[in-house]
């Protein structure tokens, strides 16, 4: 249990840090709005694909005014003179669909591919700018700790075996 743990943790890790080059990006389920499909506290994975693969009953991400909304598509619609479609989404628990209708920008538009459960409480506490220095500042020390305490203990190894050389040399034995 403890080594998939472990192994989750580091994927996501590495996820996170080299997943946007490829397309590949995470984030925290704040709200309610696509219960129970995608759970308060979860971390979902989204790959951008190409906007004409995008279907009705598809999870997307995307930006309307300065927030990230992640819905499901209920509707593609085509604007006249406007190359690009618009999607008009619903969060799952919501009665009425959205607002305003969204276009992606460029061709490419963030679908949901995963959703971890419960991930994404760790990932919002580490965002708080007064805990993260705990969370690194830590483990940093304990890790600076132990490193100190092994390279002394090698000194000292080497210092008890040039001194036992050196009596050897010296015929005190």
């Amino acid at each position: 249990m403890a080594t998939a743990f472990v192994v989750l943790a580091v994927g996501l890790v590495a996820l996170m840090l080299a997943g946007p080059r490829f397309g590949w990006n995470t984030h925290a389920v704040l709200s309610g709005s696509m219960e129970p499909a995608l759970p308060v506290g979860g971390v979902i994975v989204t790959h951008a694909v190409p906007v004409k693969e995008i279907a009705v009953g598809d999870i997307v991400t995307l930006r309307s005014g300065d927030n990230l909304v992640t819905h499901r598509v209920v509707e593609i619609l085509h604007k006249e003179g406007d190359p690009k479609p618009w999607l008009r989404t619903k969060g799952d628990a919501n009665q009425e669909p959205d607002a305003n209708l969204l276009s992606p920008n460029g061709d490419r538009v963030p679908k949901m591919v995963l959703c971890i459960p419960e991930i994404g409480k760790f990932s919002t506490v580490t965002k708080n700018k007064a805990i993260f220095p705990f969370l690194v500042g830590i483990p940093a020390l304990l890790l600076l700790a132990v490193c100190t305490r092994e390279i002394w203990q090698g000194v000292k190894e080497v210092r008890g075996k040039r001194s036992l050389a050196m009596n050897k040399a010296q015929g005190k034995e």
